[in-house]
């Protein structure tokens, strides 16, 4: 798909989302217009390879990203960073008697859930996913190298004469001996079937046999054809379970009540996962060097403060001791300081870190016997109005506009001189017309640093 069609596509999915009218809707169509603009897309000459640098690429890409699902920009993003741990995964697995490398296609019968929704149908996936990979022994002594697994869902119109046209199925990669056809077809079918029965429906598949269609295919690291059914390559292997949650022209056929409630939704059933020995392997890819600056407070919890590392977008600890402020809760304890120590924490992103906040970061004693302060109270019920809640405030949608032409703008500018910086003597060209070189270009319109 090239760039004008991207922009094209984009431009009907945020009409289809101000058609739906909800607040949400309409600010999530500006942010894809924004991603989209011409202003916010880049073509670079020249630019240079970060593992090698004497190599020279013309790459294409844009300044700021809206993060969305349904963009066709940022939706590719995801999927290139869990094809380079797949990657890394294989190449580093050690090598054992007997075992190869399969993929697996997993799937559910789709007829007796047309009436369900596109995350309804996600959940009973993902469920039936939760209860076959840790709740099942043969899964366990099958696999027990590991699973590289991830989710799709395909939408055709031609299936949505009796409801939607839904199809969710699972591609796994996976090293172990050659597993049985029908064990692995009777688990996943016992599985699916023990979350339908959870969620009150009826089971019906139409094959023979009456178990959930799997296929298995070798991966082989030659060319194999498309139309082979029993081997795969392993580039398609990788970019079959490396791919989009789906194709971003499926938004344009989705019933514009399941937009709403996409956009709505601030957080999807995991698609991307690792399991077994694999998680070990992929902890041990490079991270990026990183010197923690100076630590400071975030927000207090009950009655002790919860430290952490500033470190712009990571926590950083390697059994080091934090100088902590007095403690602010009460005058008690004022004069004795509080100091914390953390030995077991890593490298991790702190979207990561803050959902595991209670389990991962320790905290902080009081020296005092104060009772602790009572809960705080529940926010406040979401109104029914032209506003959108963000971060704990009420906001129009008018004023995020607003706010979100200066996001963007200043986004923009930060990427400007990350790639300046990054490509020393590239050329890069916006799709506006707007030009801009690397930090040693010796042209004429360049000015002298």
């Amino acid at each position: 798909m090239t760039t004008k069609e991207k922009q094209n596509l984009s431009v009907l999915i945020a009409d289809r989302l101000v058609t739906v009218g909800s607040p949400e809707c309409v600010a999530l169509a500006a942010r894809l217009l924004h991603c989209a603009g011409n202003s916010n897309l880049f073509v670079g000459i020249d630019m240079q390879d970060a593992a090698n640098p004497t190599r020279k690429f013309v790459g294409r890409g844009s300044l700021a990203t809206c993060l969305s699902r349904f963009c066709p920009f940022c939706s590719a993003k995801p999927s290139r960073r869990n094809r380079k741990i797949a990657e890394y995964i294989i190449r580093n697995q050690p090598k054992l008697p007997n075992h190869f490398w399969r993929f697996i296609v997993l799937t559910m019968p789709d007829d007796c859930l047309r009436h369900l929704s596109y995350l309804q149908q996600r959940e009973i996936f993902y469920e039936a996913w939760v209860l076959f990979s840790q709740k099942n022994q043969w899964f366990d002594d099958t696999f027990t190298e590991g699973v590289v697994k991830t989710e799709e869902t395909t939408y055709k119109i031609a299936r949505a004469v009796a409801g939607n046209g839904y199809h969710n199925h699972g591609n796994l990669i996976a090293y172990s001996e050659k597993p049985h056809h029908l064990e692995l077809k009777k688990n996943w079918t016992l599985c699916l079937k023990a979350v339908f029965k959870r969620f009150g429906i009826t089971w019906v598949c139409p094959t023979k046999n009456g178990y959930a269609n799997v296929y298995i295919k070798l991966i082989v690291a030659g060319k194999v054809s498309k139309n082979s059914k029993t081997h795969i390559s392993e580039v398609d292997a990788v970019r079959y379970v490396c791919k989009y949650i789906c194709k971003p022209s499926d938004w344009l056929d989705v019933p514009l009540s399941d937009l709403q409630e996409l956009a709505e939704k601030s957080r999807f059933p995991r698609q991307f996962e690792i399991v077994g020995k694999f998680k070990k392997i992929a902890q041990q890819m490079e991270k990026p060097k990183f010197v923690p600056p100076v630590p400071f407070l975030i927000n207090y919890r009950q009655h002790g403060s919860i430290w952490m590392l500033n470190t712009g977008g990571y926590i950083y600890d390697k059994s080091i001791s934090l100088k902590m402020e007095h403690c602010k809760k009460c005058c008690d304890c004022h004069n004795s300081p509080v100091v914390a120590s953390r030995t077991s924490l890593s490298w991790m992103s702190y979207s990561e870190q803050a959902l595991n906040l209670k389990n991962t970061v320790p905290r902080m004693s009081c020296s005092c016997n104060s009772p602790p302060p009572p809960p705080p109270p529940p926010p406040p019920p979401r109104r029914k109005s032209w506003f959108l809640r963000i971060k704990n405030r009420e906001i129009s949608v008018a004023a995020y506009k607003i706010e979100l032409i200066q996001q963007f703008k200043d986004a923009r500018d930060y990427r400007i001189k990350q790639l300046r910086e990054n490509h020393p003597t590239a050329k890069f060209r916006l799709l506006n017309g707007f030009e801009f070189h690397g930090v040693d270009c010796l042209c004429s319109a360049c000015p002298i640093i």
